[in-house]
């Protein structure tokens, strides 16, 4: 090996060496656009509280969702003492309430009616089943209209029986917020 060769290769490894070194440089050039963590996130993030809005208290006999069995839907509607259906939902105090009707609802497939396209449909039937008037302060009359039976309920206001919650959708301004119903113990009066 002679001498100039091994400048030659001297020289190329310190030209290499030095490229290298050029390269490391561009790839730790300081970047400050980074993201700050959040310190919560040390303790993992919780969720935000849920508001809970219990504005009524119903007899235990209401149900304040239709309830679906099978094809045929049972729903309750709520009358002032003027005959005018209340709207539950925005209610604040139950006690306005005259009375309630359940009301049953069905398709009837083996009855028709021609809709307004042409088409023959089965006649959907809506009829009342039940009523509770309100007689007193903690008392009800129940009529079953099936078997024309009449019954005398009283309230005990202070025993919760069972709850329904009912998460608040708005549209306009979206919360995290449920509405808590709750339903108190009917007895029939002796």
């Amino acid at each position: 090996m002679n001498i100039n060769s091994f400048f030659i290769g001297a020289a190329l490894l310190f030209i290499a060496t030095a490229a290298n070194a050029q390269n490391d440089k561009k790839e730790k050039t300081p970047v400050y656009n980074y993201v700050i963590d959040d310190p919560m996130d040390a303790f993992g993030r919780q969720p935000a509280p849920t508001i809970i809005i219990s504005p009524l208290i119903f007899p235990e006999f209401y149900s304040y969702m239709p309830i679906k069995i099978k094809d045929t839907l049972l729903k309750y509607e709520c009358y002032d003492v003027h005959d005018e259906l209340l709207n539950v939902g925005t209610l604040q105090d139950f006690n306005v309430v005259k009375y309630i009707s359940v009301f049953k609802s069905f398709t009837d497939h083996a009855h028709t009616y021609i809709d307004s396209m042409g088409k023959e449909q089965p006649l959907p039937v809506s009829s009342i089943i039940c009523r509770y008037d309100k007689t007193g302060n903690d008392k009800w009359l129940s009529v079953n209209y099936a078997n024309n039976k009449y019954t005398n309920l009283v309230e005990h206001r202070n025993e919760i029986v069972k709850y329904d919650t009912i998460p608040v959708v708005d549209p306009v301004k979206p919360t995290d917020a449920n509405v808590v119903f709750r339903y108190y113990k009917v007895v029939q009066s002796k």
